[in-house]
């Protein structure tokens, strides 16, 4: 064994103790306690000298040469682990899904799997810069991805290089100088949304009287409410009160290929009663009528037949397109009734306050996206206020 004194650059002193053994020598570095006597010090090192031996004899201690190699393996590991690729899977994703829908967990594993993975996966995450991920934002929309489908990888990228400058994985966040993808020229001609007038909805609901039971139900609620099939898939009898006539939404039927139909909060956390037609639960009680005359056993109003499990998501999706074709409906989906129910309140004079708190949105999201709706209400506002002040 062979001990020397060493002063580290922070000008504290240590000792380094050397023990050989079986050929090989074994490094170990004691440090000096501030403020221990020279008689201390010799008991301090001697002590740390007979533990080190021990250590070594024992075969718990590791080589000089045995060090340097782990210190590069674990370098290695950890510049492996600094690619996006490696960075997504191991930290930012479990991260996420904590406080994600298994949706839109599904979501952002199918964006990493299909865009951003395959441009920047492989690169290290410290080696990222702004004009790296600006080229693969062009390029996605050049290559004829949706405004939407572009802004989602912006903003999981955005999440993702956030998460990793605020735990010190990088020295500067490369998407302080990215910037948030527009609409293409095309992209920003203002198509509309889509949705039916109220000669079209009472045509629809007098086909659908044509329909079996539960799509003839299906349909009047979807109209009477303008909610997300997904709310109306959710829900239970519990939430039916047949004597005021009103529906509680408050559960959002989801499928993903990874978990298979399941329930989930509901969107935005908006859970609400909204009062529906005696028409409608009519027929709400004939369902329930209808499941208790071939005993099925099941707390949804919507099941798959015979066997009582909620119906899956697709199912309407199909049904509708099927239903429009046949009526001459065109472009018949779910979500263009909620689209159709909006569209109509507003010109109709209802107050956008009001409609947002019936379908489960924000007030922003219902000025944004029915603007042509607003307009058509604003000029009939308009028409009211001239009739009132011209005496006629």
């Amino acid at each position: 064994m062979a001990t020397q004194y060493v002063e580290r650059k922070n000008g504290k002193g240590a000792y380094q103790i050397n023990v050989y053994h079986e050929g090989k020598r074994y490094t170990s570095t004691w440090s000096i306690p501030e403020g221990w006597s020279k008689g201390a010090i010799q008991r301090g090192l001697k002590k740390a000298e007979s533990v080190f031996t021990a250590a070594v004899r024992a075969g718990e201690a590791v080589t000089l040469k045995e060090q340097k190699e782990k210190a590069k393996q674990e370098a290695a590991e950890k510049a492996q682990i600094l690619t996006l690729r490696k960075y997504a899977d191991e930290v930012f994703m479990p991260a996420k899904t904590v406080t994600i829908s298994e949706h839109t967990r599904e979501s952002y594993q199918s964006n990493f799997r299909i865009h951003i993975l395959p441009a920047l996966g492989d690169m290290k995450i410290t080696e990222i810069k702004a004009v790296h991920i600006n080229t693969f934002l062009l390029n996605m929309q050049k290559n004829g991805s949706k405004l939407g489908s572009v802004i989602k990888a912006y903003n999981i990228l955005n999440g993702l290089f956030k998460m990793a400058f605020l735990e010190e994985t990088i020295e500067i966040n490369p998407m302080d100088k990215v910037t948030r993808p527009k609409a293409t020229k095309a992209e920003r001609v203002n198509k509309g949304i889509e949705a039916y007038t109220k000669d079209e909805i009472r045509r629809l609901r007098s086909c659908a009287d044509n329909e079996p039971l539960k799509w003839r139900t299906l349909a009047y609620l979807l109209t009477d409410t303008g909610c997300r099939i997904g709310e109306a898939l959710g829900i239970m009898w519990k939430h039916v009160d047949f004597d005021n006539c009103r529906v509680r939404f408050e559960n959002n039927l989801c499928y993903t290929a990874a978990k298979g139909t399941y329930n989930d909060t509901i969107k935005n956390g908006n859970i609400r009663t909204n009062e529906v037609s005696r028409t409608t639960m009519d027929l709400l009680r004939q369902i329930k009528e209808e499941q208790t005359r071939f005993n099925v056993s099941t707390k949804y109003v919507f099941t798959q037949d015979p066997n009582g499990e909620p119906m899956h998501h697709d199912s309407p999706r199909d049904y509708f397109g099927k239903f429009g074709k046949k009526y001459g409906f065109e472009n018949c989906h779910p979500h263009k009734l909620r689209h159709s129910f909006i569209s109509i309140a507003v010109t109709s004079g209802a107050d956008i306050a009001s409609i947002a708190a019936i379908v489960g949105d924000k007030i922003e999201t219902i000025l944004k996206y029915y603007t042509h709706a607003n307009d058509v209400s604003k000029a009939a506002a308009t028409r009211i206020y001239m009739d009132a002040i011209s005496g006629d």
